[in-house]
């Protein structure tokens, strides 16, 4: 999935680009293997001249994955991130 060559559609939002984040952002704290990506989309339905754009972050751990949305990138809590990619 990463670099895609044509965008996806999901729901109302369309994937243009999903990339490794290319840099770990709290070193030690996330389990070993996991990845992290950026996935960059817009909206389907917007109206706006210009299409309001949104870069989310995944956080992929084995058979898991967590997106956390570019509008709560600074309140999610990294503790809760974690227990999700273990899965409790």
């Amino acid at each position: 999935m990463v670099g895609l060559d044509a965008a996806r559609v999901v729901g109302d939002w369309v994937i243009l680009d999903v990339q490794p984040l290319g840099y770990d952002p709290n070193p030690r704290a996330f389990l070993d293997g996991t990845k992290h990506f950026v996935v960059t989309s817009q909206s389907s339905t917007c109206e706006c001249s210009s299409k309001c754009q949104w870069m989310d972050r995944v956080v992929w751990y084995r058979d898991r994955s967590v997106v956390i949305k570019q509008s709560q990138l600074h309140t999610t809590l990294l503790g809760n991130v974690i227990r999700q990619l273990r899965g409790e």
